[in-house]
């Protein structure tokens, strides 16, 4: 069964023509909650810097087969996708998940201790797309408590980059996005912070 449905993406530009694999989708209020923790931490680091926030709306299509259900692996970085792969398949008796677990725990050990690979994604790509998995499922336990479903994205491909459309995060969508997701979840604030000021419209 081929299944298109619409996912959001929020960050700080307003400039993404498309998008690169391992990139999170989620739904409108997950993606505010990503560009709003992106935006006070970039704010803090550097007041000055020029960022335009945005969500992005985009239509992604893919088989049933082709999506791999998975623990939220809590993390943006690859080596903490490989161990939570790993575990997954660990769990599991069959031959099959124990040869996968194998290769993903030999992808932990090459990953571990290499600053410069922490967002390098490539074995684990090439291993996901030899099984034929496009994309990742998971229940995110970081921009939601209600265990709300978000996705990742193996492979682009899945991706109809002509459907995109963006919007730009004012106050105003706050205020639309808040009234109709009353318990969605609030960044938490360090005593004494700065918040960045969106604009009102």
């Amino acid at each position: 069964m081929s299944l298109s449905t619409t996912w959001y993406h929020g960050t700080l530009f307003s400039e993404i023509q498309e998008f690169k694999p391992f990139t999170h989708f989620g739904s409108r209020h997950v993606a505010f909650f990503n560009v709003d923790c992106c935006k006070q931490e970039k704010y803090r680091i550097d007041p000055s810097v020029v960022i335009n926030p945005t969500i992005y709306k985009i239509s992604i299509r893919f088989d049933e087969s082709e999506v791999l259900t998975i623990k939220d692996w809590l993390t943006p970085r690859s080596i903490g996708l490989a161990f939570g792969l790993r575990d997954h398949f660990k769990k599991k008796e069959d031959a099959k998940s124990k040869e996968y677990s194998v290769r993903f725990n030999e992808i932990c050990e090459s990953l571990a201790g290499k600053s410069d690979l922490h967002f390098n994604f490539d074995q684990i790509q090439a291993m996901l797309k030899r099984m034929g998995i496009k994309v990742l499922a998971y229940e995110n336990e970081v921009e939601t408590d209600d265990k709300e479903i978000s996705i990742c994205i193996v492979d682009t491909s899945v991706i109809n980059f002509d459907s995109i459309e963006k919007v730009k995060v004012t106050n105003k969508l706050i205020k639309e996005i808040k009234s109709k997701n009353p318990n969605m979840k609030e960044q938490i604030r360090p005593l004494g912070f700065i918040p960045y000021e969106y604009d009102d419209e």
